[in-house]
């Protein structure tokens, strides 16, 4: 009896013993995960659409039938409660459809019933900066100087103990309080191409017929221009011939303007004060017919000529020249070693931005050059012609850039002939007054430990330009002053898109079922 007592008492002590280590377990897991959320990563979901493109917030996608481009632009229509409505357009609520514009083609479209896209969701490293400092150019996650119970996600672009100052669409600092000139802010090369906004790509061109009398933004006596495949043939039996392709702004201006903030009440005013941009990146994808092509890339602003030459050979080369007109050559950098080779596509990218030349060879750098125009020079240089200096917050003051590529040495075949521009931080006035770090005589100036927070979608950011106060609670704590976030407001460093904006799927019942949109899951750059 007692024998068998035993035997039959085992396996439930076993089993109690397996239940309570799995409690255990499920305990320590939900610590841990607690922990880690509370202490080293923690998901945001991003609110508004200040960092558009770069990040979302909630939103509407679109799709081109002409060219099949996908763009997406901020919510128009608010409830009762002044949240977006989760239909936007909505025919059964007696709302207006949307009038839109493709921003490849010019199509215009209709579109009406639009499910509302949520946010981006992101991860934020939220003690990295124990270990480091904060750098610029990372976007991070901060607590709201004016609301702190509110989460905001900005681009860090100034640091403790530096005036900054917006010129141009690009930042120049130098150390606060002091007369010493101001330097350029250049952006890593890996945040700099995440940043690039498409103005045009040919892989986006309608088909022939698809927009009756729609023009590409690029003309070129000599070429066929009806496709998304581009062809010279003028090269003659001699190589001779020279092909150009010139940007045209009667087609497409080269400014500042977001397809994002289409939807804005405000729309037309910004379309009538789109800034000209001209720090740019011109690409294509080259195929030479025979050996021995020449090409040059060039971007005229500034008063200045700005050129990447790729000359193929036995002794390949390629070049960045700048020049000013009537002074001269101001810079010159080169390399050997470049092939064209014939019948094969290369992919060239030639970059101007943040006062930087670099030429790119299918996605790998091969040259790069600066210049370091002070703020004064700056805005003499961009001033339309007659004008002594721009006034920084009028768009109509600046001139606007030219760009043009040419072709000789052997006829060529183009695909993926494109434009893109750069970040474009906005000086801003109103009603006579210059918002924060839109002057050089008011610059955002920052003490130690005090960063300067801007939006990328500048046109439609509230950000440390145009913040007038501080809540009471953090200015006694920290002392504080408005437009800065102090260091103490830092929650983290944002890192990843793990879960970007879905798609929408219908599904019986006319409900909508978001579907993952996995290829946009994305470091932040």
């Amino acid at each position: 009896m007692t024998q068998a007592s035993t035997t039959t008492a085992a396996p439930t002590a076993q089993k109690q013993e397996s239940v309570k280590e799995t409690i255990i377990s499920v305990i320590i897991s939900f610590a841990m995960a607690f922990v880690f959320r509370s202490y080293v990563v923690e998901p945001f979901r991003i609110p508004t659409g200040s960092m558009a493109p770069t990040l979302l917030g909630a939103h509407m996608r679109f799709e081109s039938p002409a060219g099949g481009y996908t763009w997406t632009t901020n919510y128009r229509d608010l409830g009762a409660n002044q949240a977006p409505l989760r239909v936007q357009g909505d025919e059964r609520l007696d709302r207006d459809p949307f009038i839109l514009q493709d921003p490849m083609t010019g199509l215009q479209m209709e579109r009406k019933n639009i499910p509302l896209l949520a946010g981006d969701r992101i991860l934020v490293l939220k003690y990295l900066y124990l270990l480091r400092e904060p750098a610029r150019y990372d976007v991070v996650v901060f607590k709201n100087p004016v609301r702190p119970k509110e989460n905001l996600i900005k681009r860090l672009v100034g640091l403790p103990g530096e005036d900054v100052l917006i010129v141009d669409g690009d930042i120049f600092v130098r150390p606060s309080g002091t007369d010493e000139p101001y330097q350029i802010t250049r952006k890593p090369d890996r945040t700099q191409r995440e940043v690039w906004a498409p103005l045009f790509s040919t892989e986006f061109a309608p088909p022939d017929g698809a927009i009756p009398g729609w023009r590409a933004p690029w003309t070129g006596d000599g070429w066929e221009l009806a496709t998304r495949e581009y062809r010279w043939d003028g090269a003659g039996a001699d190589g001779s011939g020279i092909g150009t392709l010139r940007w045209d702004a009667g087609v497409r201006k080269i400014n500042d303007l977001s397809p994002y903030n289409s939807t804005f009440s405000s729309a037309h005013d910004a379309r009538a004060n789109a800034f000209p941009v001209s720090d740019l990146r011109v690409r294509a994808r080259v195929k030479p017919d025979s050996s021995g092509s020449a090409i040059t890339m060039a971007i005229a602003t500034r008063g200045c000529i700005f050129e990447a030459h790729i000359f193929d050979g036995v002794d390949g080369s390629a070049s960045i020249s700048g020049s000013v007109y009537n002074e001269g050559t101001f810079l010159n950098e080169n390399v050997l070693g470049v092939d064209l080779p014939a019948g094969e596509f290369t992919s060239l990218e030639f970059w101007h931005a943040d006062q930087r030349l670099s030429l790119w060879v299918n996605g790998k750098k091969i040259l790069e050059t600066e210049y370091d125009w002070k703020p004064s020079e700056r805005y003499a240089r961009a001033a339309v012609p007659g004008r002594e200096h721009v006034e920084p917050a009028e768009p109509d003051t600046y001139a606007a850039p030219e760009v043009s590529m040419s072709f000789t040495g052997s006829s060529v075949t183009l695909t993926g002939v494109a434009l893109d521009r750069d970040l474009y931080y906005r000086a801003v006035r109103q009603n006579g007054r210059y918002f924060r770090a839109s002057h050089p005589t008011y610059p955002a100036a920052l003490a130690s430990d005090e960063f300067f927070m801007l939006g990328d979608n500048s046109a439609a950011s509230h950000d440390g330009r145009g913040w007038t106060r501080v809540d009471p609670w953090i200015g006694d704590r920290f002392g504080y002053k408005a437009g800065v976030v102090p260091r103490e407001l830092i929650l983290g460093k944002a890192f990843m898109v793990y879960w970007p904006a879905p798609y929408s799927a219908s599904i019986p019942g006319g409900a909508n079922l978001p579907v993952p949109n996995a290829g946009k899951v994305r470091f932040i750059r």
